[in-house]
């Protein structure tokens, strides 16, 4: 009797054991598909929306995330290549397929969708209803810091764009401040004077920050203060490539690329050949 007692219990214990291997192959097969997407998206779009529809019509009815977490990706992609109806819709499909009903990146979304085609004050709704739920999200938590500083500067742009300059400044700076206040950006800091770069994607990202700023001081006719802006960002950028993970990256290039440009062009129209 015993021993059948036993039995059961290996068997019980073999097939929940069973399960949660395979419910965990599962999650790691739904996350490389989603970070497959993600690559093929930047290297070919086109490629990635057949990927998308492919993994769609695969995924079983309780996969109702992922099917969202692909849907808001797609939209994304549409974003890139300028087609604003069809990624509106998908990133309210996006939205209602989710489990966080106020999500707050689908209005970020759903904000560049308007802010594409310059309807600003739609726009300006969904990134402010963004910002306050990220703001509401306590502590330090990475994706609520990301969060808020991609709204305030998007709310920054529109203000730049409506030439608000000052309303503008108001949120970059703010923004910046955000980016800042991460402990990862302080501890980048006090890295610098050692061997090692701590955290260089948080310098980079702070490097941005000023980037943007130099390009609101450049519309607003400050030329000094956005060469200031610059400067910090350069030097940013140049601590953060002394990183082994960012020594080769094409986006950090890309960046200082960018601030090479609009200094040239501020040295031009001040005749400073």
């Amino acid at each position: 009797m015993r021993s059948i007692s036993f039995n059961i219990f290996v068997l019980a214990y073999f097939l929940l054991l069973t399960g949660c291997v395979k419910a965990q192959g599962n999650a790691i097969s739904r996350s490389a598909e989603l970070d497959s997407l993600k690559s093929i998206r930047l290297k070919s779009p086109q490629r990635a929306i057949r990927y998308a529809r492919q993994v769609l019509n695969e995924l079983n009815p309780e996969q109702i995330e992922l099917e969202s977490k692909i849907l808001n990706v797609l939209g994304e992609i549409y974003v890139d290549l300028h087609l604003p109806s069809i990624a509106l819709q998908y990133f309210i499909d996006a939205g209602q397929k989710s489990k966080v009903r106020k999500s707050p990146w689908n209005k970020i979304n759903i904000g560049n969708v308007y802010f594409q085609q310059n309807q600003w004050l739609e726009a300006k709704e969904r990134y402010l209803q963004a910002l306050d739920i990220f703001r509401r999200y306590s502590g330090q938590k990475e994706n609520s810091v990301n969060g808020r500083a991609v709204a305030l500067s998007n709310l920054a742009r529109i203000e730049r764009n409506l030439k608000n300059y000052d309303n503008s400044l108001v949120y970059f700076k703010e923004a910046l401040d955000v980016k800042r206040g991460q402990a990862k950006y302080k501890a980048f800091q006090k890295s610098l004077s050692s061997e090692t770069i701590d955290y260089p994607r948080s310098g980079q990202g702070v490097a941005y920050q000023h980037s943007l700023i130099a390009e609101l001081y450049h519309a607003w006719g400050l030329n000094d203060m956005a060469l200031e802006q610059l400067s910090a960002a350069d030097s940013l950028i140049s601590y953060a490539m002394q990183s082994p993970v960012l020594k080769e990256s094409l986006a950090i290039k890309s960046s200082l690329g960018k601030n090479h440009l609009l200094r040239m062009e501020i040295f031009s129209n001040m005749d400073n050949y």
